[in-house]
Protein backbone atom coordinates (compact mmCIF):
# COMPACT_ATOMS: atom_id res chain seq x y z
CA UNK A 1 0.00 0.00 0.00
CA UNK A 2 1.69 3.16 -0.95
CA UNK A 3 2.19 6.09 1.54
CA UNK A 4 -1.38 7.40 1.47
CA UNK A 5 -2.44 5.48 4.34
CA UNK A 6 -0.02 7.13 6.72
CA UNK A 7 -1.53 10.54 5.33
CA UNK A 8 -4.66 10.42 7.81
CA UNK A 9 -2.84 9.54 10.29
CA UNK A 10 -0.64 12.21 9.98
CA UNK A 11 -3.57 14.37 9.78
CA UNK A 12 -5.78 13.41 12.65
CA UNK A 13 -3.85 14.76 16.15
CA UNK A 14 -2.99 11.38 17.56
CA UNK A 15 -1.22 8.50 15.97
CA UNK A 16 -1.59 4.60 16.27
CA UNK A 17 1.61 3.38 17.51
CA UNK A 18 3.48 5.49 20.24
CA UNK A 19 4.42 5.52 24.25
CA UNK A 20 1.82 3.17 26.45
CA UNK A 21 -1.62 3.81 27.68
CA UNK A 22 -3.13 3.63 31.19
CA UNK A 23 -0.28 3.61 33.68
CA UNK A 24 -0.29 1.05 36.06
CA UNK A 25 0.00 -2.59 36.07
CA UNK A 26 -1.50 -3.97 32.23
CA UNK A 27 -4.96 -2.71 32.29
CA UNK A 28 -4.57 -1.99 28.45
CA UNK A 29 -7.06 0.14 26.66
CA UNK A 30 -10.38 -0.60 28.14
CA UNK A 31 -13.08 -3.07 26.54
CA UNK A 32 -16.07 -0.76 25.85
CA UNK A 33 -19.28 -2.05 26.66
CA UNK A 34 -19.97 -1.67 22.99
CA UNK A 35 -22.28 1.89 22.94
CA UNK A 36 -23.63 1.84 19.19
CA UNK A 37 -23.63 4.41 16.90
CA UNK A 38 -26.73 2.80 14.72
CA UNK A 39 -29.06 0.17 16.28
CA UNK A 40 -28.25 -1.73 13.39
CA UNK A 41 -24.95 -2.95 15.01
CA UNK A 42 -26.58 -4.75 17.77
CA UNK A 43 -26.55 -7.38 15.80
CA UNK A 44 -23.53 -9.28 14.18
CA UNK A 45 -23.50 -12.67 11.98
CA UNK A 46 -24.28 -15.54 13.99
CA UNK A 47 -21.75 -17.75 12.35
CA UNK A 48 -18.87 -15.63 13.40
CA UNK A 49 -20.03 -15.94 16.91
CA UNK A 50 -19.80 -19.53 16.67
CA UNK A 51 -16.13 -19.26 15.47
CA UNK A 52 -15.47 -17.01 18.55
CA UNK A 53 -13.41 -14.44 16.27
CA UNK A 54 -11.18 -12.32 17.77
CA UNK A 55 -9.28 -9.06 17.41
CA UNK A 56 -5.74 -9.37 17.85
CA UNK A 57 -3.95 -5.95 18.65
CA UNK A 58 -0.68 -4.54 20.43
CA UNK A 59 -0.66 -2.07 23.41
CA UNK A 60 2.97 -0.46 24.07
CA UNK A 61 4.65 -3.90 23.52
CA UNK A 62 2.50 -6.76 24.25
CA UNK A 63 -0.15 -8.39 22.12
CA UNK A 64 -3.65 -9.09 23.43
CA UNK A 65 -6.69 -11.22 22.44
CA UNK A 66 -10.47 -9.28 22.81
CA UNK A 67 -12.72 -12.28 21.81
CA UNK A 68 -15.60 -10.13 19.67
CA UNK A 69 -18.47 -12.72 21.62
CA UNK A 70 -17.49 -12.51 24.98
CA UNK A 71 -15.89 -9.18 25.06
CA UNK A 72 -12.90 -11.11 26.64
CA UNK A 73 -9.33 -9.59 26.76
CA UNK A 74 -6.44 -11.36 27.37
CA UNK A 75 -2.74 -10.83 27.25
CA UNK A 76 -0.60 -13.12 24.68
CA UNK A 77 2.90 -12.04 25.37
CA UNK A 78 5.10 -9.46 25.42
CA UNK A 79 7.47 -9.11 22.47
CA UNK A 80 9.76 -6.37 23.91
CA UNK A 81 8.98 -4.08 20.75
CA UNK A 82 6.65 -1.84 19.32
CA UNK A 83 7.46 -2.89 15.69
CA UNK A 84 5.08 -5.78 15.46
CA UNK A 85 3.22 -6.92 11.91
CA UNK A 86 -0.06 -8.76 11.87
CA UNK A 87 -0.11 -11.31 9.63
CA UNK A 88 -3.93 -11.15 8.34
CA UNK A 89 -5.68 -14.46 9.20
CA UNK A 90 -2.68 -16.40 9.92
CA UNK A 91 -1.45 -17.21 13.27
CA UNK A 92 1.40 -15.33 12.88
CA UNK A 93 3.10 -11.78 13.44
CA UNK A 94 6.31 -10.81 12.59
CA UNK A 95 8.62 -8.62 14.44
CA UNK A 96 11.93 -7.09 14.41
CA UNK A 97 14.35 -7.49 17.58
CA UNK A 98 15.04 -4.12 19.23
CA UNK A 99 18.30 -2.61 18.69
CA UNK A 100 20.94 0.21 17.33
CA UNK A 101 18.57 2.33 15.07
CA UNK A 102 19.08 5.97 13.88
CA UNK A 103 15.28 6.96 14.69
CA UNK A 104 12.82 6.07 17.83
CA UNK A 105 9.78 5.66 15.69
CA UNK A 106 10.95 3.80 12.17
CA UNK A 107 11.76 0.39 12.17
CA UNK A 108 12.87 1.51 8.51
CA UNK A 109 16.15 2.71 10.26
CA UNK A 110 16.79 0.12 12.38
CA UNK A 111 21.28 -0.96 11.24
CA UNK A 112 20.77 -4.29 12.08
CA UNK A 113 17.45 -5.36 11.98
CA UNK A 114 16.88 -9.19 13.04
CA UNK A 115 13.33 -10.86 12.09
CA UNK A 116 11.46 -13.27 14.22
CA UNK A 117 7.69 -14.86 13.78
CA UNK A 118 5.76 -15.27 16.31
CA UNK A 119 3.04 -17.64 16.70
CA UNK A 120 -0.26 -16.48 19.22
CA UNK A 121 -1.54 -19.78 19.56
CA UNK A 122 1.23 -21.71 20.09
CA UNK A 123 3.50 -18.94 21.72
CA UNK A 124 6.43 -20.58 19.25
CA UNK A 125 9.06 -17.58 18.44
CA UNK A 126 11.31 -18.23 15.38
CA UNK A 127 14.31 -16.47 14.70
CA UNK A 128 14.53 -15.67 10.91
CA UNK A 129 17.61 -14.04 10.96
CA UNK A 130 18.93 -10.49 9.41
CA UNK A 131 15.43 -9.06 8.07
CA UNK A 132 13.43 -6.08 7.02
CA UNK A 133 10.16 -4.20 5.45
CA UNK A 134 7.96 -8.00 6.32
CA UNK A 135 4.42 -8.56 4.70
CA UNK A 136 2.04 -10.68 5.02
CA UNK A 137 0.08 -13.24 2.25
CA UNK A 138 -2.38 -15.39 1.99
CA UNK A 139 -2.14 -17.88 4.63
CA UNK A 140 1.42 -17.79 6.22
CA UNK A 141 3.24 -16.47 2.94
CA UNK A 142 5.57 -13.81 4.17
CA UNK A 143 7.52 -11.42 2.34
CA UNK A 144 10.34 -9.86 3.75
CA UNK A 145 13.91 -8.24 2.57
CA UNK A 146 17.40 -9.59 3.41
CA UNK A 147 20.33 -7.04 3.86
CA UNK A 148 23.55 -7.82 1.86
CA UNK A 149 25.46 -5.60 3.25
CA UNK A 150 25.85 -2.78 5.53
CA UNK A 151 23.10 -0.63 6.14
CA UNK A 152 24.58 3.18 6.77
CA UNK A 153 21.48 5.05 8.91
CA UNK A 154 21.64 8.92 9.10
CA UNK A 155 18.37 10.48 10.22
CA UNK A 156 15.28 8.94 8.47
CA UNK A 157 17.60 7.52 5.53
CA UNK A 158 19.51 4.44 5.34
CA UNK A 159 21.80 3.15 2.53
CA UNK A 160 21.98 -0.71 1.07
CA UNK A 161 20.91 -3.20 -0.79
CA UNK A 162 18.65 -5.90 -0.20
CA UNK A 163 17.27 -9.63 -1.21
CA UNK A 164 13.22 -10.24 -1.79
CA UNK A 165 13.00 -13.24 0.05
CA UNK A 166 9.94 -15.42 -0.07
CA UNK A 167 8.94 -17.78 3.35
CA UNK A 168 6.13 -20.23 4.83
CA UNK A 169 5.99 -19.05 8.62
CA UNK A 170 4.42 -23.47 9.18
CA UNK A 171 7.00 -24.88 6.96
CA UNK A 172 9.81 -22.58 7.32
CA UNK A 173 11.11 -22.98 3.82
CA UNK A 174 12.26 -19.99 2.11
CA UNK A 175 13.11 -18.87 -1.87
CA UNK A 176 15.21 -15.85 -2.63
CA UNK A 177 12.64 -13.93 -5.15
CA UNK A 178 15.17 -11.48 -6.18
CA UNK A 179 19.03 -10.83 -5.84
CA UNK A 180 20.53 -7.57 -4.63
CA UNK A 181 18.95 -4.34 -5.32
CA UNK A 182 16.86 -1.65 -3.85
CA UNK A 183 14.00 -3.03 -3.34
CA UNK A 184 10.64 -2.37 -1.41
CA UNK A 185 7.63 -4.31 -0.84
CA UNK A 186 4.26 -3.26 -1.69
CA UNK A 187 2.45 -5.92 -0.97
CA UNK A 188 0.85 -9.35 -2.65
CA UNK A 189 -1.74 -10.06 -5.55
CA UNK A 190 -2.46 -13.36 -4.86
CA UNK A 191 0.45 -15.27 -4.97
CA UNK A 192 2.42 -12.99 -6.05
CA UNK A 193 4.40 -9.98 -4.54
CA UNK A 194 4.12 -6.29 -6.01
CA UNK A 195 7.94 -4.60 -5.35
CA UNK A 196 9.09 -1.42 -6.41
CA UNK A 197 12.74 -0.67 -7.22
CA UNK A 198 14.27 2.71 -6.21
CA UNK A 199 16.09 3.19 -8.93
CA UNK A 200 13.33 2.43 -11.37
CA UNK A 201 10.50 4.65 -10.04
CA UNK A 202 7.94 4.41 -12.89
CA UNK A 203 8.00 0.70 -13.03
CA UNK A 204 6.68 -2.01 -10.64
CA UNK A 205 7.88 -5.70 -10.54
CA UNK A 206 5.30 -8.79 -9.85
CA UNK A 207 7.57 -11.57 -8.64
CA UNK A 208 6.25 -15.00 -8.02
CA UNK A 209 8.10 -17.94 -5.99
CA UNK A 210 9.75 -19.41 -9.24
CA UNK A 211 11.50 -16.93 -10.31
CA UNK A 212 9.31 -15.26 -12.84
CA UNK A 213 9.39 -11.24 -12.85
CA UNK A 214 6.87 -9.19 -14.42
CA UNK A 215 7.05 -5.68 -14.91
CA UNK A 216 4.39 -3.34 -14.95
CA UNK A 217 3.63 -0.11 -16.11
CA UNK A 218 2.76 1.37 -12.82
CA UNK A 219 4.74 3.35 -10.77
CA UNK A 220 4.64 2.34 -7.19
CA UNK A 221 3.27 5.38 -5.64
CA UNK A 222 -0.07 4.50 -7.55
CA UNK A 223 -0.45 1.13 -6.27
CA UNK A 224 -2.80 0.63 -3.44
CA UNK A 225 -3.18 -3.12 -2.72
CA UNK A 226 -3.87 -6.28 -4.65
CA UNK A 227 -6.83 -8.54 -3.96
CA UNK A 228 -6.21 -11.95 -1.81
CA UNK A 229 -7.60 -14.25 -4.79
CA UNK A 230 -5.25 -12.42 -7.78
CA UNK A 231 -7.78 -11.23 -9.71
CA UNK A 232 -7.86 -7.27 -9.32
CA UNK A 233 -5.05 -4.94 -8.88
CA UNK A 234 -6.25 -1.53 -6.79
CA UNK A 235 -4.09 1.95 -8.16
CA UNK A 236 -5.35 5.40 -7.48
CA UNK A 237 -4.87 8.67 -8.46
CA UNK A 238 -5.80 12.44 -7.76
CA UNK A 239 -9.60 11.51 -9.16
CA UNK A 240 -10.69 7.85 -9.55
CA UNK A 241 -9.53 4.26 -7.95
CA UNK A 242 -9.26 2.04 -10.84
CA UNK A 243 -9.49 -1.83 -10.60
CA UNK A 244 -7.14 -3.82 -12.96
CA UNK A 245 -7.30 -6.73 -14.46
CA UNK A 246 -3.65 -8.23 -15.16
CA UNK A 247 -2.63 -10.74 -17.83
CA UNK A 248 0.27 -13.34 -16.96
CA UNK A 249 2.70 -10.67 -18.71
CA UNK A 250 1.21 -8.19 -16.16
CA UNK A 251 -0.21 -6.30 -19.31
CA UNK A 252 -3.78 -4.77 -18.37
CA UNK A 253 -6.87 -6.86 -19.44
CA UNK A 254 -9.53 -4.89 -18.28
CA UNK A 255 -10.29 -2.51 -16.05
CA UNK A 256 -13.20 -0.50 -13.51
CA UNK A 257 -12.95 2.66 -11.74
CA UNK A 258 -14.61 4.52 -8.93
CA UNK A 259 -14.63 8.28 -8.20
CA UNK A 260 -13.47 9.29 -5.01
CA UNK A 261 -14.51 12.45 -5.69
CA UNK A 262 -11.29 14.61 -4.97
CA UNK A 263 -10.76 12.33 -1.78
CA UNK A 264 -7.65 10.51 -0.86
CA UNK A 265 -7.81 6.54 -0.33
CA UNK A 266 -6.12 6.26 2.52
CA UNK A 267 -5.20 2.71 4.93
CA UNK A 268 -7.45 -0.01 4.14
CA UNK A 269 -8.11 -3.13 3.04
CA UNK A 270 -9.53 -5.94 0.48
CA UNK A 271 -12.52 -8.58 1.85
CA UNK A 272 -11.29 -12.62 2.02
CA UNK A 273 -13.33 -13.15 -1.19
CA UNK A 274 -11.49 -9.98 -3.09
CA UNK A 275 -14.91 -8.32 -4.05
CA UNK A 276 -14.63 -5.13 -1.94
CA UNK A 277 -12.15 -2.87 -0.16
CA UNK A 278 -12.79 -1.18 2.96
CA UNK A 279 -10.63 1.92 3.79
CA UNK A 280 -10.67 5.28 5.15
CA UNK A 281 -11.23 8.14 2.50
CA UNK A 282 -9.94 11.66 3.17
CA UNK A 283 -11.46 15.18 2.07
CA UNK A 284 -8.29 16.83 0.61
CA UNK A 285 -10.15 20.41 1.45
CA UNK A 286 -11.54 19.69 4.97
CA UNK A 287 -9.08 17.01 6.03
CA UNK A 288 -12.31 14.64 7.33
CA UNK A 289 -12.32 11.19 7.21
CA UNK A 290 -14.94 8.81 6.31
CA UNK A 291 -15.22 4.97 5.99
CA UNK A 292 -16.16 3.63 2.56
CA UNK A 293 -16.39 0.61 0.81
CA UNK A 294 -16.05 -0.12 -3.00
CA UNK A 295 -15.48 -2.92 -5.32
CA UNK A 296 -14.58 -3.67 -9.20
CA UNK A 297 -18.62 -4.00 -9.73
CA UNK A 298 -19.21 -0.24 -7.93
CA UNK A 299 -20.43 2.44 -9.23
CA UNK A 300 -19.60 4.54 -6.67
CA UNK A 301 -18.50 4.53 -3.31
CA UNK A 302 -20.77 3.64 -0.09
CA UNK A 303 -20.31 5.30 3.44
CA UNK A 304 -19.86 2.39 6.39
CA UNK A 305 -21.31 4.51 10.00
CA UNK A 306 -20.47 7.65 11.12
CA UNK A 307 -16.99 7.13 11.97
CA UNK A 308 -14.20 8.50 10.84
CA UNK A 309 -11.46 6.39 10.63
CA UNK A 310 -7.59 7.05 11.27
CA UNK A 311 -5.69 3.69 10.96
CA UNK A 312 -6.10 0.51 10.02
CA UNK A 313 -9.06 -2.07 8.64
CA UNK A 314 -10.07 -5.26 9.38
CA UNK A 315 -12.32 -7.60 7.35
CA UNK A 316 -14.26 -10.26 9.24
CA UNK A 317 -14.50 -13.97 7.92
CA UNK A 318 -18.33 -13.10 6.14
CA UNK A 319 -17.94 -10.18 4.94
CA UNK A 320 -20.51 -8.81 7.10
CA UNK A 321 -18.58 -6.82 9.31
CA UNK A 322 -15.16 -5.20 9.54
CA UNK A 323 -12.71 -3.49 12.38
CA UNK A 324 -11.35 -0.17 11.82
CA UNK A 325 -9.85 2.52 13.78
CA UNK A 326 -11.48 5.47 14.10
CA UNK A 327 -11.31 9.07 16.18
CA UNK A 328 -12.93 9.48 19.75
CA UNK A 329 -13.02 13.23 20.55
CA UNK A 330 -9.76 15.35 19.62
CA UNK A 331 -7.62 13.36 21.84
CA UNK A 332 -8.30 9.64 21.70
CA UNK A 333 -8.85 6.40 19.07
CA UNK A 334 -10.94 3.57 19.30
CA UNK A 335 -11.47 0.61 17.46
CA UNK A 336 -14.97 0.08 16.35
CA UNK A 337 -17.10 -2.67 15.04
CA UNK A 338 -18.92 -2.09 11.72
CA UNK A 339 -21.91 -3.82 9.90
CA UNK A 340 -20.99 -4.06 5.90
CA UNK A 341 -24.98 -4.00 4.98
CA UNK A 342 -26.93 -1.87 3.16
CA UNK A 343 -27.87 -1.14 6.74
CA UNK A 344 -24.62 0.03 8.55
CA UNK A 345 -23.78 0.99 12.30
CA UNK A 346 -20.70 0.55 14.11
CA UNK A 347 -19.86 -0.34 18.03
CA UNK A 348 -17.19 0.90 19.84
CA UNK A 349 -14.40 -1.81 21.18
CA UNK A 350 -11.87 -0.26 22.56
CA UNK A 351 -10.86 3.27 23.58
CA UNK A 352 -7.57 4.59 24.37
CA UNK A 353 -5.23 7.62 23.97
CA UNK A 354 -1.46 6.30 22.21
CA UNK A 355 0.14 3.29 22.49
CA UNK A 356 -2.46 0.97 20.33
CA UNK A 357 -2.54 -0.68 16.75
CA UNK A 358 -4.61 -3.36 14.90
CA UNK A 359 -2.76 -6.46 13.91
CA UNK A 360 -5.18 -9.31 13.17
CA UNK A 361 -8.75 -10.34 13.00
CA UNK A 362 -9.54 -14.20 13.00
Amino acid sequence: MPSRKWLVVGVVAVAVAGGCGPQGGDTGPQPSSGASDTAASRTASIGEHRRQEALFYLRGTKIRRLTLESNRDALIADLHTKDVFGGGRSPWVAYIEPGTRSSETEVDFVESPVLHLFNVTTRKDVVVGPGLGPVWGPRTALAYLRPVERRDCSGERCSGRTKLVLRNATSGAEVVALSAGHWRVLGWLGHKVLVGDADHLRTTLLVDADGGVAKLALSPSSIWAGAPNGRWLLTVDDSSAHFLSLGTDGAVTGSASVSLEAGILAEGSWSLDSTSVAAGLLNRRTLDSKLVVLGPDSQRFRRIGSVHPAGSVLWSRSGSSLVAVATDGSQGLRAVRCLTGETSGCSTLLRWKQGVALLSLR
